[in-house]
């Protein structure tokens, strides 16, 4: 995708190439302890150009350049964070001995299919010790697979203390955690909190178990890390900002009147290493569990978890079995059925009149379009929907299908990068003035289909995460962030979804102390990434954030769906 100001779901990798327009500046400067490459702009560069020059994201160079927009003028000086590593988070962990990684790198016609083939491995199994990977792979894409050695070692354990005061006292309001009935045999919401043995008083310990392979530091070679794709690369440096950011997150709280005890584990070993932590005897006082991040570790945490009724998040898997039967376990992403609800209702709420056009493959997106007109059936839209079969009419369907003199939203199901680019390409040379398209998140990762047709297609897309760069608590936390680890906080790295979940909830934690599970949906908090609200709906299973993040295209930037979008073209009005 080309030119866009903002790329920000967690499903995107940013492609950073050795790509220059010109040759890159050397020339330095430090600002409010922050070191810049200074660049000056000439004729016909553009900020997409500029940002693989530097393999900076284009969001970090409007961060640091306020007064600059999408039309740059010749002569401004832009000011590029050199970003140079900072060795403050690795001086804060203990060695251990590392765990052997097998890559292989994608090659022309391969699936992840074909991959775990070769592997003698499934897929699940790919995209568990791959966070974020999706089924359409790139060229040239790394992806970890399963070793056939594994070698039994301890964790490594690391401990960060913030002392406060007594808390003061607050009263305590339980409320129920969603107006809406659930569609299960137990038609209420239950709020009723696992009886736990550790009680919430003057203090709270939380155990962070983070896979931070930090007995790999030894091996790094810096003069190999060009980029950041290749810091993403680098096993050590995988979830470093998702624990630099739930670091972030708890000094919010420094003044909240309680002790906060942060233990932080490294789980790289797997299981091995939460079976030896859960079993020591310390570990027995902790109060909430974050992570692991990995299924089979997260699994062994669990079942400890659950046998000593203590709270455990899931930060990024999307299985919502991972719930079932475990009272104490908080799944932060999204159900596949709630997601279509929520998103059925925004398309009700912006265009109350408009001719729904659901584009999918025959046999194959069924499932999916399914869920969704099934929400569109409790809407007011239930009878302007219309399919289109993209595999048996094409994009012929949707011109038979278009209506005049009012919006019409489509909703495409389609998969494959070949297939979407020549899908949004043709449907932009229909020269339609009344499209709106909604696009799961996963499409953001394609380079190659153009921004304008996209800005002109009206284009909104859906997905878990979403960073919006223009607000001020967003711009204090990157700022605060870069001062002190030199290093930009990115969404694909996981820095400010740790923040949120500090946020979310320490925050609660710190408030309500013991009764925090009860006011689970009180969080006062700002969140930089995330939307979080839980349903719990039966007594037996966890807790399943019902919310999701759609953004939309207003001049080449992505904005909420729901702000207005003064468009730098003639609008369309109805």
């Amino acid at each position: 995708m080309k030119k866009i100001l903002s790329i920000i779901f967690i499903t995107f990798i940013i492609p950073f190439s050795i790509f220059s327009q010109t040759e890159k500046s050397t020339k330095t400067e430090v600002k409010n302890g922050i070191e810049y490459f200074v660049h000056e702009i000439y004729k016909g560069q553009t900020l997409y150009g500029i940002s693989r020059m530097y393999s900076t994201p284009i969001d970090s160079i409007l961060v640091h350049n306020k007064e600059v927009t999408s039309a740059l003028q010749i002569g401004t000086i832009l000011y590029i964070p050199t970003n140079k590593k900072s060795s403050k988070a690795e001086n804060q962990v203990i060695e251990s001995k590392p765990k052997q990684a097998t890559w292989h790198t994608v090659v022309q016609g391969e699936s992840l299919y074909s991959i775990s083939r070769k592997y003698n491995t499934s897929i699940d199994e790919l995209k568990r010790i791959n966070p974020g990977i999706s089924d359409n792979l790139s060229i040239n894409q790394r992806i970890e697979v399963p070793s056939q050695k594994t070698e039994k070692v301890p964790p490594t354990q690391v401990e960060n203390v913030i002392s406060n005061t007594k808390p003061e006292a607050k009263e305590i309001v339980s409320k129920p955690l969603n107006e809406e009935k659930p569609e299960q045999k137990d038609s209420t919401i239950i709020t009723k909190p696992t009886k736990s043995s550790n009680k919430i008083t003057n203090e709270i310990n939380i155990a962070l178990m983070v896979p931070l392979f930090t007995d790999q530091n030894h091996s790094i070679n810096i003069s190999n890390i060009k980029s950041v794709a290749d810091i993403n690369n680098v096993q050590s440096f995988k979830f470093i900002q998702f624990y630099l950011g739930f670091l972030e997150g708890i000094k919010q709280f420094e003044g909240s009147n309680i002790k906060i005890n942060l233990r932080v584990y490294d789980v790289a070993d797997g299981v091995s290493a939460v079976k030896k932590i859960t079993s020591e005897s310390s570990f027995a006082k902790t109060h909430i569990i974050i992570g692991p991040l990995f299924s089979s570790p997260f699994g062994e945490a669990q079942k400890w978890a659950n046998k000593n009724g203590v709270y455990i998040i899931n930060p990024f898997t999307m299985q919502s079995n991972v719930i079932t039967n475990s009272a104490v376990t908080f799944k932060l992403t999204c159900n596949e059925k709630e997601k279509y609800s929520r998103l059925s209702s925004a398309i009700e709420q912006q265009f109350p009149n408009a001719n729904v056009i659901l584009v999918y493959n025959k046999t194959k997106d069924t499932n999916n379009v399914s869920l969704l007109k099934n929400s569109f059936s409790k809407t007011k839209l239930k009878s302007n929907l219309k399919d289109v079969i993209f595999n048996e009419r094409g994009i012929n369907g949707i011109k038979e299908r278009y209506e005049n003199n009012r919006p019409n939203v489509i909703v495409s199901f389609l998969s494959g990068e070949a297939t979407i680019t020549n899908y949004v390409r043709r449907l932009y040379e229909l020269k339609k003035d009344s499209i709106y398209l909604f696009c799961p998140s996963e499409w953001m990762v394609y380079d190659n289909i153009e921004s304008e047709y996209l800005q002109s297609l009206n284009a909104h897309f859906y997905g878990n995460y979403f960073v919006d760069y223009r607000s001020q608590k967003t711009t204090d936390f990157i700022k605060n962030f870069i001062q002190e680890y030199n290093t930009e906080p990115l969404i694909e790295s996981f820095g400010f979804q740790g923040y949120d979940i500090a946020t979310f909830f320490i925050g609660l934690m710190t408030e309500y102390k013991d009764e925090w599970i009860l006011n689970i949906n009180q969080n006062k908090h700002d969140l930089l990434s995330i939307n979080l609200s839980f349903e719990k709906r039966l007594e037996e299973d966890g807790y399943e954030n019902t919310q999701i993040q759609i953004i939309k295209l207003c001049n080449y930037e992505f904005i909420p769906y729901d702000c207005n979008c003064q468009m730098n073209r003639e609008e369309i009005r109805y």
